[in-house]
């Protein structure tokens, strides 16, 4: 928000020119003095003067703006060029001619019938016209006349350029009758006949060309009048039935005309950017408009009626609208930065379909359309030459039914609609509020304070507020005048202040006790008792009294609404309020609000409300941001005022102002005006919906052309599908929800959706009626309902073929029924013959095997047994039978048992019955059995009936099992003994294990310190004479410089001693020097050693690389040699290890076959890398003579060396084998076959190969050759 400054500035009484006046008239000769001093005063008033009202700005005006749709139905057809013509066919569509093609707009989708597909000869259409109800006619660059059918979008082509002159006669456009398309253009009138497309001329032949038709619209549709103009101006009337030409009169202007069309009796002319009105009868012409006055570029080229309204168009001209009954014209024009508005200013093309839509079409951003039937907001924008169209809000209706407008930097500007005048206020007066009091004075609210004026609006005196100086937050966010007023009540973020008009006493009143210490108050309302309602943004309502500065709150968490953004009370001091949840009446009653209203301003997009304003004759006006509502008081009959009625979007809070005739609101780009009388002058919107497409998985049926079928049928694999709606609206198709029904399937309606499509699923077979209707915005359903008929087939088993097959497969089936019965009954005797002597056979086999088979029956309480064993005595082969009787034949040791297993096995707790006892068949007389059975028969709740099985005689097999029990107990015995011995046997063996475990561990130690002890040894050895000389070396020095010394101190030093002494003295140095050097050399050989891993890391090497580093860097040892190298390696091997440790390793190698190689004839070396898995094998062997058998188990060890006569230590193998085993954890042996000997090295590494390759041998016969390549 800009910064408004505090000034005073003021117009004084007196009038500088009278005053020089009167100075001139008294005294002449002070003449030259009032020169000066009235040049002075000028030239001060003009500069600390402004004149408030004294001219009108003439550099800025209220640009009027038109709401151009641009939702998805209205698409923008810029990739299709520029639209030439636009027509609609019977059917509702619009086709539009362009230079990329014939194009038609359905009501959903733009599409373009190509010449590759549409039998069209060029793509560049000229004009169009649809007035035969069965064709459309169409004209191309290449002057081919088609016609294409509605029905089949069939073509057919008649060559205009080969039966007329082409230099004489070019035909631009058409003109459509009944049965006629004329032909603009000749000196001639031709027309072609639409039944049998032949070119017709008729009347006489005319001294110019015939640039422009108009046809009478109430004359006979068989013979209509035509009216003529040529190039040259000449008006022409063509009597049909008279067939006579005759000419009526003659423009202002021997000149082309751009445009002509009939109303009734009257022709309308564009002309050389004029608008002429010409009435034939009397042979007279007006002139309407000169749009040069609007804008001398403005060229209007096309010319349309509507409703008292006329309408051009044409390049830079933008779209013109001229009221006949009023004389008033207006120029829409494309604005910077207006979302909604014209997108190009140069239009090409105007029509009006039958929903009363206007379509604009332009030369380079395609169709745009303007409801001209809703068309109820008048828009208007705050235009600056060079700025376009700025925001300007209302702040004030003043009392002379005029506004006054405040503009993005707050400057203010007094606007009167009616009589198009425009004046700013000063630039030192800016303001974001406003109030007029009753005298007509003007308090202007900025920035921590307010500027008042008089009631001429020609003083204004800036009063600051003290209590906002130095705030932060100095806004002024409410005000209200008391009823006297005299008292200004101003809302702050820090707190409620009062001003009194008349003498400018300031107060400020304490702050409430609310939850938040910086409470938005959002507007203020007087009570008659003189209290004052605050409505906060989130706090609910305040009640102020003013003389006790006393609070009092009012929670309106009951009432819908989180946020509050308006506030209003009506004559009876009713409370409306303004809420992110709609917008309800309060009315006070016994110190507690309640709802007086339904809520208001509900929609299917948005519930929140911005603003609220009640008009003088008590309507309630709200709006969102994106629509104004207007409501009956207590009929709460609401209507909607949306884009599509020319209202500008979006739509700010509290800017809804009225006067006793217009209702205005501010947008994001400038005004909208509306009248207070809208919501009994609206327009009811007209629908033209229809079916477009029904789409299933394997076809898609078009249902919009004509001859579309009655009846779509749908085989049963088709039944889930998706229905296409499309149409046109004088509204806004956007704002509608869709409902559909099924009658047969359901009664009541299914849900809205926003898509005009439906998917279906699984209809079942038969004759369906699809039923769709639509909701407006007010959530009313449409009276009309689109009804489809839909036939699904039944699936394949329910045809007459297929019950055909189910009879013949019936017939078959009793057919083989009646064969199985009797086969049944075959085999049934068959299977009671197998069944007789299957019984036979288990007696039989019973008798053999000597079992009793028993059978009980438990319900009756029977037993029935079979091949009864001869030991039992048991009765007859049926008898009752009793568990408690049979148990006192057991062995009272086994009856426990037999019970209950019996009993476990009735229960169902067991798969089956089996107990081994001994039964009684004498005096201490004992039978062992063996008993088992199961039950075999159950009732329907699962209870045992019938429980059979066998009886065994195991008596001779219990004897037996006694003889085997025994013998086990007996074989447990000596295993136990045996076990004793083992185990006896297993402690000794352990201890002795332990024994030769200690006595290992103690070699061990012995042979640490046997090869520690080497180690020192050989360390002290090697140390010893190098030091030995050094220390003969220091005394000889030593003995030399004190004999020296003493000569100096006798006087008897010479010359020749001195330098001889001198001499022995550097030469004992050097010796001292180069064997501290051998010392120096040992010690950090004897340092490789301990292998150290902490400075080293893991990378990756290419072993092919390091080996050929090695031999370039002892290429002088090799070549000395004549070694000859022999290597194979894997072509382009990369392994990831140490990578200094795998250097040292083929470095010391090397060195070793240097020192110790020793070879008769010529030299060779051979190494050898492989991979097998993870691991990699170094195989490294030279021709040399092999270690000694003694030093071999020792060659590892630190100073074992068989060239120590050679001055070498032994630390090289040494070094080798740490490096091998302790930090590349692998192996290291040394064999040879008493020829030769070869080292073979292995240890883990990961491997990788980017170009993996057989293995590669390179023969190396010289060193020197390897390193010269």
């Amino acid at each position: 928000m800009a910064a408004l400054h505090p000034r005073y500035w003021s117009v004084p009484a007196e009038n500088p020119v009278e005053l020089v006046i009167l100075l001139l008239t008294q005294w002449r000769h002070l003449l030259q003095s009032a020169l000066l001093y009235c040049s002075g005063l000028v030239l001060l008033s003009a500069l600390l003067l402004p004149q408030a009202f004294a001219a009108e700005t003439s550099s800025a005006r209220m640009l009027p703006m038109l709401h151009f749709s641009s939702t998805a139905e209205e698409q923008q057809l810029s990739r299709y060029g520029g639209v030439g013509t636009i027509g609609e066919d019977p059917f509702g569509q619009l086709w539009l001619a362009s230079r990329n093609g014939l194009l038609y707009y359905d009501g959903q989708q733009i599409r373009r019938l190509s010449a590759q597909n549409s039998g069209l000869a060029n793509n560049l259409i000229t004009d169009l016209d649809t007035q035969d109800p069965e064709a459309l006619w169409l004209l191309t660059y290449n002057l081919q006349l088609q016609q294409m059918r509605y029905a089949d979008q069939q073509f057919r082509t008649l060559d205009l350029s080969t039966q007329l002159i082409t230099g004489s006669f070019n035909v631009a456009r058409l003109f459509g009758t009944r049965d006629r398309i004329w032909l603009l253009g000749g000196h001639r009138l031709r027309y072609v006949d639409r039944a049998t497309m032949q070119l017709k001329e008729i009347g006489p032949s005319l001294a110019a060309v015939v640039n422009r038709y108009a046809r009478v619209s109430h004359t006979d549709e068989a013979a209509p009048d035509l009216w003529m103009l040529t190039d040259q101006g000449q008006l022409y009337h063509w009597a049909e039935q008279q067939q006579q030409l005759s000419p009526v009169l003659q423009l202002p202007t021997a000149e082309p005309a751009e445009a002509m069309l009939a109303v009734d009796d009257i022709l309308y002319v564009l002309q050389h950017k004029k608008l002429y009105q010409l009435d034939p009868a009397q042979r007279t012409w007006q002139l309407l408009l000169d749009t040069q006055t609007l804008d001398a570029s403005a060229h209007p080229f096309y010319l349309l009626y509507h409703q008292q309204q006329l309408w051009l168009s044409g390049p830079d001209t933008g779209l013109i609208r001229y009221q006949l009954t009023s004389g008033i014209s207006h120029r829409f024009v494309n604005v910077p930065g207006l979302t909604h508005g014209l997108p190009d200013n140069h239009t090409s093309a105007l029509f009006i379909d039958s929903l009363q839509n206007l379509w604009v079409g332009t030369v380079n951003s395609g169709l745009s359309r303007v409801a001209l039937r809703h068309l109820d907001a008048q828009s208007f924008g705050l235009a600056n030459p060079g700025l376009g169209a700025q925001a300007i809000r209302p702040l004030l209706a003043l009392q002379d039914q005029s506004w006054l407008l405040a503009d993005h930097q707050y400057r203010l500007w007094h606007w009167h609609p009616d009589q198009d005048k425009l004046k700013a206020f000063p630039e030192e007066v800016q303001a974001y509020a406003a109030r007029q009091l009753n005298d007509g004075s003007l308090l202007l609210f900025g920035n921590a304070g307010f500027y008042q004026s008089d009631p001429d609006w020609q003083q204004f005196r800036w009063q600051p507020l003290a209590a906002l100086q130095d705030k932060t937050f100095a806004t002024i966010t409410a005000s209200h005048v008391d009823q006297q007023q005299q008292l200004l009540y101003l809302a702050t973020y820090y707190g409620l202040l009062q001003v009194n008009l008349q003498n400018g006493e300031q107060r400020q009143f304490s702050q409430p006790q609310l939850k938040n210490q910086l409470v938005t108050i959002v507007n203020m309302a007087t009570r008659d008792d003189g209290k004052l309602w605050l409505l906060t943004r989130a706090e609910g309502l305040l009640l102020l009294d003013p003389k006790t500065d006393s609070w009092q709150q009012f929670s309106l968490s009951e009432f819908p609404g989180q946020a509050y953004f308006d506030l209003k009370t009506d004559s009876q001091q009713r409370l409306w309020i303004a809420s992110d949840q709609g917008a309800f009446r309060l009315q006070l009653i016994n110190g507690q609000f309640q709802l007086d209203s339904p809520v208001l301003g509900l929609t299917a997009d948005s519930n929140e409300i911005l603003a609220v304003h009640l008009s003088a004759d008590g309507q309630i006006w709200l709006n969102n941001s994106d629509q104004i509502m207007v409501y009956q008081p207590e009929q709460w009959q609401g209507s909607f005022v949306a884009a599509y009625q020319g209202l500008q979007l979006p739509l700010p809070a509290k800017q809804l102002l009225s006067n006793q005739q217009y209702l205005i609101s501010g947008s994001a780009n400038g005004l909208n005006l509306l009248p207070l009388q809208l919501a009994k002058q609206q327009q009811p919107v007209l629908i033209q919906l229809r079916f477009s497409q029904l789409q299933t998985f394997r076809r898609q049926i078009n249902l919009s052309q004509q001859g579309s079928p009655a009846v779509v049928a749908l085989d049963y694999e088709e039944r889930q599908f998706r229905l296409q709606l499309q149409g046109f609206s004088s509204g806004d198709l956007s704002t509608l929800r869709y409902q559909l029904k099924v009658p047969e399937l359901q009664q009541d309606w299914g849900p809205a959706t926003d898509q005009a499509l439906f998917d279906l699923y699984n209809l079942p077979s038969g004759l369906h009626q699809l039923q769709i209707r639509w909701l407006g915005p007010d959530q009313q359903p449409s009276a009309q309902v689109l009804t489809l008929q839909l036939a699904i087939a039944p699936p394949w088993w329910r045809s007459n073929l297929a019950y055909g097959a189910y009879l013949l497969l019936l017939l078959i089936l009793g057919g083989m029924a009646g064969l199985d019965l009797r086969h049944r009954q075959q085999l049934k005797a068959r299977h009671l013959a197998q069944l007789a002597e299957k019984e036979q056979q288990l007696r039989l086999a019973l008798w053999g095997s000597g079992d009793e088979l028993w059978d009980w029956h438990l319900a009756e309480q029977r037993m029935q047994r079979q091949n009864c064993l001869p030991q039992l005595n048991s009765p007859a082969q049926t008898c009752p039978f009793l568990l408690e009787q049979q148990l006192l034949l057991v062995h009272p040791d086994d009856r426990a048992q037999v019970k209950t297993g019996v009993m476990q096995h009735l229960a169902g707790t067991s798969d089956y019955y089996q107990a081994s006892y001994r039964l009684k068949i004498g005096p201490e007389q004992w039978l062992w059995v063996l008993d088992r059975g199961k039950i075999t028969e159950r009732d329907q709740q699962q209870r045992p009936l019938r429980f059979s099985g066998t009886l065994q005689v195991i008596d001779e097999l219990k004897k037996v099992e006694q003889q085997l029990l025994q013998l086990n107990n007996e074989l447990e015995q000596l295993v136990q003994c045996r076990t004793g011995e083992l185990a006896q046997s297993n402690q000794q063996l352990l201890a002795t294990i332990e024994q030769l475990t200690n006595t290992r561990n103690e070699l061990i130690e012995v042979e640490k310190m046997t090869s520690l002890g080497a180690m020192v040894a050989g360390l002290a050895h090697e140390l010893n004479t190098p030091l030995g000389v050094v220390i003969t070396s220091v005394s000889s020095v030593e003995d030399m410089v004190l004999q020296q010394q003493k000569l100096k101190s006798a006087q008897q030093l010479s010359a020749q001693f001195f330098d001889d002494s001198q001499q022995q003295i550097l030469t004992g140095c050097s010796l001292a020097m180069l064997n501290l050097q051998r010392v120096n050399l040992l010690i950090v050989a004897f340092k490789k050693l301990a292998v150290n891993i902490t400075g080293e890391h893991l990378a990756w090497v290419k072993p092919a690389e390091i080996w050929h580093s090695q031999l370039h860097l002892l290429k002088d040892a090799l070549a000395q040699r004549q070694f000859q190298i022999d290597a194979e390696i894997v072509g382009e091997l990369q392994i990831e290890t140490y990578a200094s440790a795998f250097t040292e390793i083929l470095h010391e190698l090397l060195l070793n076959s240097v020192h110790h190689a020793k070879v008769d004839g010529a030299a060779r070396i051979f190494l050898r890398i492989s991979l097998q898995g993870d691991q990699l094998h170094l195989h490294y062997a030279d021709n040399g003579v092999p270690i000694n058998r003694a030093l071999r188990g020792q060659i590892f060890d630190p100073f074992i060396t068989s060239s120590r006569q050679h001055g070498r230590v032994g630390l090289g193998l040494s070094l080798l084998f740490n490096l091998v085993t302790q930090l590349l954890h692998g192996t290291i042996r040394y064999q040879t076959d008493e020829v030769s000997g070869w080292f073979d090295i292995s240890f883990c590494c990961r491997l990788h190969r980017s170009h993996p390759e057989p293995l590669v041998s390179q023969s190396f016969p010289t060193v020197s050759k390897v390193l010269d390549k």
